[in-house]
Order: structure tokens, then C-alpha cells, then sequence
């Protein structure tokens, strides 16, 4: 009897259906597109912050320690984040646990209820834009 085969992360179902054959080329160079512009938005900041110092006029002793201070600066909120979840990963795992249970026992009727919310705000919202409350109060008042 086979073993079940472990399920694949996000990123490698990612990678597997862009390296598909019957993909779409339309498909991938939209994801190419994409990555580029969170990479070029990711980027906008190193750059300005290198032209910044390129432009100061300080000894090169104090750029490299700037630039090793603003190094440390963007690296240490995912370092702080990472320990946060190494720490707390065995305090939070299974009151988790407890709610992804309660959500897949009750996904289906909270999806209900929340797509109800949200058609009666929407509808009260073109009632409202409309002037429908306003046109049933003038008929009422008559």
C-alpha cells in the first residue's frame, strides 16, 4: 500500500502549475508581471536610502556603518517576528487549533451569514443612494 504523498506548500503548487505545460503563457507573464512590481515597490526604499548616502558628505568609515545600521534596521522586524513565533508557537498552537476546528465545522453557515451581512449593507446602501427611505416617508406622510 502507497503512502500518502505530503501535501505540497503554497509556493510549490505555485511554482508547479506555472511550470505546467498547459499553462497559459498569458497566465505566467501576468505573475512575472506582478512579482516584478512588489519587487520594484520593495525596492523604492533601498534605493532612495543609498542615493541618500552616496549624496551625504561623510567619511566612508560612517557610510558603511549606515549603511550596516540601515541593514540591521529592515532585517530586524523579521527577526523580531520570527522569535515572536518561535516563542509563542507552543502557547497559541492549540487554542488555534481549537478554532480551525470550529471554523471547518462551521464554515459554511458563518460564509452564509456573512455574505447575508453583507447583501443587506449593500442593499441598504443603494436604498439610501437611491433616496428610497426618503420617498417611502413623503408617501407615508401623506
Amino acid at each position: 500500500m502507497a503512502e500518502p504523498r505530503a501535501r505540497a506548500g503554497r509556493i510549490t503548487r505555485w511554482r508547479e502549475r506555472l511550470l505546467d505545460p498547459r499553462t497559459r503563457g498569458t497566465a505566467v507573464m501576468a505573475v512575472a508581471v506582478a512579482a516584478g512590481l512588489v519587487e520594484v515597490a520593495t525596492m523604492l526604499p533601498y534605493i532612495v536610502a543609498m542615493t541618500m548616502l552616496a549624496d551625504a558628505g561623510i567619511d566612508t568609515p560612517l557610510r558603511v556603518l549606515s549603511l550596516v545600521g540601515y541593514c540591521a534596521l529592515m532585517i530586524l522586524p523579521a527577526v523580531v517576528l520570527l522569535v515572536l513565533r518561535l516563542v509563542a508557537a507552543p502557547l497559541v498552537q492549540r487554542p488555534l487549533e481549537r478554532f480551525a476546528a470550529w471554523m471547518e465545522r462551521t464554515g459554511a453557515e458563518n460564509t452564509a451569514w456573512i455574505i447575508g451581512i453583507i447583501g443587506f449593507l449593500i442593499a441598504r446602501s443603494a436604498a439610501t443612494e437611491l433616496g428610497l427611505f426618503q420617498a417611502i416617508g413623503s408617501f407615508l406622510d401623506r
